[in-house]
């Protein structure tokens, strides 16, 4: 069941392929699909949805029994389709996007 699923989003979101999807984008497409985004989580949250699930707070969301999932997973699991981000504000809080270079930029030696 979907409609009602308590959700927690933490750290900057993207997809499958890597892209950006910007936080206010994949709010609407869980408002979309019946989620509800809480903004931290607690004794009702049914999931916890983070960029990477080695950061504290996955790991302790993990440790009291709460489902963590990555963005990528999580989009195509409650098969969300994040719109284009046109129009709306990227929040310097958590769609802070830190991108490496790809290996052909790092000089072998």
């Amino acid at each position: 069941m979907v409609k009602g699923l308590k959700v927690v989003l933490t750290g900057p979101a993207h997809d499958d392929i890597g892209n950006p999807v910007l936080r206010a984008v994949l709010v609407k497409a869980c408002q979309e699909r019946g989620l509800i985004v809480q903004p931290h989580f607690c004794r009702d949250t049914d999931l916890l949805v983070a960029s990477r699930v080695d950061t504290v707070k996955a790991r302790k969301a993990a440790l009291t029994g709460l489902p963590v999932l990555d963005y990528p997973t999580f989009i195509q699991t409650y098969q969300l389709s994040p719109g284009p981000s046109t129009g709306l504000p990227a929040d310097p809080y958590v769609d802070t996007h830190k991108v490496s270079p790809p290996d052909r930029w790092v000089d072998k030696l």
